[in-house]
């Protein structure tokens, strides 16, 4: 998982301390978006190289965007070595059911806003929310190079 705090980014791990639906296609056919649950904030983070961390610690100055991908699907491959989370912990806790996922979390555990698959559409929605609270620049999205939206896959495995 990718995070970025306070206009830094870090790649973690989580550790620990129900699928809500299939993985399918990008349709207007769904009833709703999804969204994310607040995360359980007794989760352990860790940057690689650094001493895990609780999630709440985390979250004491400014909200978290954290990128949620499968490790294990060949577009986020190469992050096996530094973002190993064998357990899923905090897609678990959060009731993603869909990887690759962008959530922005509050300072409070409150989730801002998520998306689950690539869509941009919905990915530019959830970072225009934390750029709304934290007046923050909000990225371009997609950016030029981006690939095409997809899916994703089951976020446990």
């Amino acid at each position: 998982m990718v995070v970025s705090k306070a206009g830094t980014s870090s790649t973690v791990a989580a550790t620990s301390g129900s699928l809500r639906r299939p993985a399918g296609s990008l349709s207007s056919a769904l009833a709703s978006t999804p969204v994310a649950n607040a995360p359980d904030l007794s989760i352990q983070l860790q940057v690689v190289g650094d001493e895990p961390r609780h999630l709440s610690e985390l979250l004491t100055t400014f909200p978290l965007a954290a990128v949620v991908v499968d490790p294990f699907t060949h577009e986020s491959s190469w992050l096996l070595d530094t973002a190993p989370d064998p357990d899923r912990s905090l897609a678990r806790s959060m009731d993603l059911g869909i990887l690759p996922a962008f959530v922005a979390i509050r300072q409070d555990g409150s989730v801002i806003g998520s998306a689950e698959g690539w869509d941009p559409h919905t990915w530019r929605e959830a970072a225009t929310s934390l750029a709304d609270i934290t007046r923050w620049s909000r990225p371009e999205i997609p950016a030029a190079g981006d690939p095409a939206p997809y899916a994703g896959t089951a976020a446990l495995g």
